[in-house]
């Protein structure tokens, strides 16, 4: 192995260790003087080798540390608040680049998943609503600031089923 190798391996046992005993990542940045993102890296890293598993981070929260939950709350607030300004596009990007976050537990990546897939849903409903009334997919952009992408896929499938139906 090389040196490098060496001190990598070498930090990363330091972090598990550290992590085991309930450490935060600022601290244990902090003692091994490296930045937060080299150990939230780090402790990825070991979480998909196995050596660290999820019950030791139900442990960590018993033991207080909150961190992720406050960060899932900030994540929510933000989403709550582009949702209070008719920005539900932004809201659901926001949560798509947070859904898989190694920052959140399991049960708030789930919830964030379901926050998307239920906005999601409602947004086909708005677009189908508004091709019902007649509306150009232009129109409908404008009225509802929904993804370009989103309300072109919708709006085609309803009129293609509009001129299936036609066909029957």
């Amino acid at each position: 192995m090389s040196k490098k190798e060496d001190e990598l391996e070498e930090r990363r046992k330091k972090v598990k260790e550290s992590y085991k005993v309930g450490k935060k990542n600022q601290e244990i940045a902090d003692i091994l003087n490296v930045s937060i993102q080299t150990v939230a890296n780090d402790i990825f890293h070991l979480k998909k080798q196995g050596e660290i598993r999820r019950s030791e981070d139900k442990e960590l929260d018993k033991q207080g540390n909150k961190e992720e939950n406050k960060r899932y709350k900030r994540i929510n607030l933000y989403i709550r608040e582009c949702i209070k300004q008719g920005e539900i596009q932004q809201a659901i990007d926001y949560a798509k680049s947070h859904e898989n976050s190694i920052y959140l537990a399991e049960n708030e990546q789930k919830k964030m998943k379901e926050f998307i897939q239920q906005t999601e849903l409602k947004q086909v409903k708005t677009i189908l609503e508004l091709c019902e009334a007649g509306k150009t997919q232009r129109e409908i952009l404008e009225i509802t600031k929904f993804s370009e992408g989103l309300i072109h896929r919708v709006c085609d499938n309803y009129r293609r089923k509009q001129e299936e139906n036609k066909e029957k």
